[in-house]
């Protein structure tokens, strides 16, 4: 079987890796303005905001496992175990995502919580309907243990493309002299671009990598349908009992803590804090993502030299390390005008994101690797659930850590009604963006 599954054709990565860039742009438009979009654009309360958010985000990871484990017990000649999800997944996030950002904004507070949170729900159930059976399939596709970090890479680098994409489109749509950040039809315009895209590339996915189900399928052909779900969530903590699983799990989760940090609050002290235009927050944000994706086949190379647990332990130093440098321009703010404290963010920015680069396909790859052991050793393959199971416990440390942001906003008195904030709501941004980042790759580290 090894043989058979080594190597997959670079075509085939391709159409498979071009899927990520369709859940990316809808995703990370989401994780990089929802937040501005509901406390800046709609002036909701940060607490309602994140409480909006963080119910969807406790939902989605609920549904994970759940999804994950049909997928896992789906079977179908024509359309394997994961590609009819894929389908249906991707459909629902280009039709859900125009809903959330059409939320009104002549509607009450209320009335916008219930809308904003609906369309959360309804449009992370599509998410996960697509992308943890996707996540399932790129574990599966092949059982050579270099093969599997080289299609991780493939996949994150179409992520990290996706997660782009809105940044460059945000600085089409959301210029200074239309509003920027505070109109919301600039998120309409954006939420239409987003979704297209969306629907292309998850439809390239899907039939770019049929070719693959028949020796998918091959593989369980007399492996048994697990008949009950009952206890599907208690399995969850008999994997968190194994050391290895444990520690990718739980180290997994808290380095993409810091990403919430800094989606969910990261605009705002640019904005506020440093005191920066539109295009500007914008551009920062391109920093981060672009270094990340031209870290990727440094990381690869690196992983195959050093081995993937030291590459990953390296990519972690350097972004606390590029942490440092933005810390550091916090303290010094207000000696430095605000063009050469851009520049010099931007700088931080691209170190930073450099080595958190590794931190989209290392893990994974490392999580793939314990998963193929396990269905050696027992005969069953369930990627799906397994992934699932990793995504579930990333997304409840990912709802905890978009809460403390909102109920921070709250309680340090900020407002969207200021276009200049009060010098100590400046002050606690950045000081919430920055230890919020530094405890999660620290302790992420450790684990």
């Amino acid at each position: 079987m090894k043989n058979n599954t080594r190597y997959v054709n670079t075509i085939t990565k391709l159409s498979y890796g071009v899927g990520n860039a369709g859940y990316g742009v809808v995703s990370q438009t989401m994780n990089n303005f929802i937040f501005s979009f509901g406390s800046i654009a709609l002036g909701m309360p940060g607490t309602l905001v994140s409480l909006a958010i963080a119910i969807s985000v406790m939902w989605d990871a609920i549904s994970d496992p759940i999804i994950g484990a049909w997928s896992d017990k789906f079977r179908s000649k024509k359309f394997g175990r994961r590609h009819a999800f894929m389908l249906v997944g991707c459909i629902g996030m280009a039709l859900f995502n125009v809903l959330l950002w059409s939320t009104p904004v002549s509607a009450s507070v209320a009335l916008q919580f219930v809308w904003l949170m609906l369309a959360l729900l309804l449009m992370e159930t599509c998410n996960t309907t697509f992308v943890t059976p996707y996540t399932a399939l790129g574990t599966e596709m092949s059982d050579d243990y270099h093969e599997r970090t080289s299609i991780q890479s493939y996949k994150t680098v179409f992520f990290l493309i996706g997660m782009v994409v809105p940044t460059l489109l945000a600085a089409v749509f959301m210029t200074d002299s239309n509003g920027g950040l505070n109109n919301p039809v600039n998120y309409q315009y954006l939420a239409i671009c987003t979704s297209a895209m969306c629907l292309v590339f998850g439809l390239t996915s899907v039939i770019g990598t049929r070719k693959i189900i028949p020796r998918l399928n091959e593989r369980i052909k007399d492996q048994p349908k697990k008949t009950s779900d009952k206890l599907l969530f208690v399995e969850f903590f008999s994997i968190f009992k194994k050391p290895n699983f444990r520690a990718i799990i739980i180290g997994y989760s808290l380095s993409l803590v810091s990403a919430a940090f800094l989606t969910g609050i990261g605009i705002h002290v640019f904005k506020y804090t440093f005191g920066m235009g539109s295009e500007q927050v914008i551009g920062l944000l391109g920093c981060l993502l672009g270094a990340a994706i031209i870290s990727q086949p440094f990381w690869y190379f690196i992983s195959k030299k050093w081995d993937k647990v030291k590459a990953l332990k390296m990519a972690l130093c350097i972004s606390m390390l590029g942490l440092i440098g933005v810390t550091t321009l916090f303290i010094c703010r207000g000696m430095i005008d605000v063009n050469t404290i851009f520049w010099l963010l931007a700088g931080a920015i691209v170190f930073s994101g450099f080595g958190t680069g590794a931190l989209y396909s290392l893990p994974i790859s490392m999580y793939a690797d314990l998963i193929g052991e396990e269905r050696k050793a027992t005969g069953f393959d369930r990627s799906g659930t397994y992934n699932a199971f990793l995504t579930f416990a990333y997304k409840i440390a990912n709802a905890i850590a978009l809460m403390i942001v909102g109920i921070s906003l709250d309680v340090m008195g900020f407002s969207s009604d200021y276009l200049t904030q009060p010098a100590s709501v400046q002050m606690w941004l950045g000081i919430v963006l920055i230890v919020g980042i530094f405890l999660s790759l620290i302790v992420s580290l450790i684990f």
